[in-house]
């Protein structure tokens, strides 16, 4: 096989474009996954909905935890807020939640040393309000934050 520049350029092009793809839509792996449950069987309206990042989705013993309520879990990957706010569409409208549970922020912090606090308060804020405008009477409880010493090592 000889070398041809047009063919080459191609190889790269669709390459670049695979890989810009994959970081601009991060966690579309585990958001397919749960759009392929709901089409098998899709859960029921008025649950409380907990969104969020690893800490939700690890959350195994959930529905124990709240005997007394249906419970949809869609916490994903180790996302941060902007990550939560950019499958709003997929992790909450589909959905007819009493509640919203947000456990997210974490992953904020810990993504660069230049992340401040008030830079998490404003994606925290922009997320509130992506929900806000499709559900502005459901309570919409988040569970802060909390500061992990292991973090400190990352």
């Amino acid at each position: 096989m000889t070398f041809s520049l047009p063919r080459f350029l191609w190889l790269v092009s669709i390459s670049l474009v695979a890989i810009v793809d994959a970081q601009a839509q991060p966690f579309k792996d585990e958001i397919d996954a749960f759009k392929k449950q709901d089409a098998q069987s899709m859960p029921p309206t008025g649950a409380v909905l907990f969104i969020g990042s690893s800490s939700i989705r690890l959350w195994k013993n959930l529905e124990q935890q709240f005997p007394k309520h249906q419970v949809i879990n869609r916490g994903f990957g180790g996302s941060s807020l902007p990550d939560v706010e950019y499958y709003v569409k997929d992790i909450v409208l589909p959905y007819k939640p009493s509640r919203i549970v947000l456990y997210c922020g974490e992953n904020d912090f810990a993504a660069s040393d230049t992340v401040t606090a008030q830079t998490v308060f404003n994606r925290f804020v922009s997320l509130y309000l992506a929900i806000r405008v499709h559900y502005p009477l459901v309570p919409l409880p988040e569970v802060p934050a909390t500061y992990k010493l292991c973090r400190c090592v990352l």
